[in-house]
Formats: C-alpha cells, structure tokens, sequence
C-alpha cells in the first residue's frame, strides 16, 4: 500500500515536471514569436521604395578605383550629411543584418530567402571599393559584418539557384 507522503512526493515532482516542459514549449513558442518579428521588421525595412531607391542608387555607380568612387560619391561631393547617409545607408543596412547573424539573433536561410540575391549583388558591387576603404581610411573593421553576411549567403544562394553562381 502507498503511504499519502510518497502519493505526495510523486504528485509533486509530476507537477514540477509538468511545469518545466510547459514552460520550455512557452519559451520557445516566444523565441520563435521574437524571431518571425526580426525578420518582419527587416522585411519592412528592405520593402520599402526608400530603399530600393538607394540600393539600384548604390547598384547603378560606375568607379574604376577608391579615389574616382570618392570623387563622384564620396562625402565631400555632398553639399550636407544626410546625403552623403543616404549614400551608405544601404551598407549599414546590411552591416546590422550581419551583425544580428554573427550574434545568432538570426539564422542564415531565412534571410537568403528574403534578401539574398540583393545582399550578392550589392558586395560583389562594392567589394573592391570597400577593401581600399579600409586600408586607405585604416579602418581594418569597415563593413566587416557586411562581408561576413556575404560570406553566409552566397553558399545559400549557390546551393539554391545555382544558375545564378559568378
């Protein structure tokens, strides 16, 4: 026969066993919750026409070097600073997406299912521009997220569309 004390023991490590696994299916229902609400806000952030103005703004350029994209771009042809932000507005842009998947707030394929073909083309675009950028302005760190968001979706993009490789 079962004494009320061990009924009570057992009772008591159910409940507390039924209180962690509803809690971790609450966390990660949140954790899931939080991730749909990045990727939304990026989604309206890059959907914007705002944005897109400045993306094929940045895609249309033509520059052979660091000092001609300097010349007929840089900070000093702009009259005012918000021009000259609106110019690398769409870098930053990608900078924080990377910075957000370097520190796992995000997952690569999400992203390369949002934004991937336009993260390819902007550095392959500015990629030459920005490794003289670093060494010219010894900023060693500029646009490393960037590039490391580069680095993590290109592969998606290849694996995925490979008619789409360079």
């Amino acid at each position: 026969m079962v004494d009320y004390s061990t009924l009570s023991i057992v009772l008591t490590g159910l409940g507390i066993m039924g209180a962690i696994i509803y809690y971790t299916l609450n966390l990660r229902n949140a954790t899931t919750a939080r991730q749909a609400q990045v990727y939304a806000q990026i989604w309206d952030k890059f959907s914007s026409p705002e944005f897109f103005e400045r993306f094929w703004e940045t895609i249309d350029r033509e520059w052979t070097d660091y000092d001609d994209y300097m010349e007929k771009y840089g900070s000093l042809r702009y009259s005012n600073q918000s021009q000259y932000a609106r110019s690398v507005s769409v870098g930053t842009y990608y900078e924080g997406i990377g910075v957000l998947l370097k520190n796992g707030f995000i997952d690569a394929q999400p992203v390369a299912d949002l934004l991937g073909t336009t993260i390819t083309s902007w550095w392959e675009k500015t990629a030459t521009f920005i490794y003289e950028y670093r060494v010219k302005n010894r900023e060693p760190r500029g646009y490393i997220y960037a590039e490391y968001l580069y680095n993590q979706i290109k592969p998606i993009i290849e694996r995925e569309h490979p008619e789409l490789r360079t």
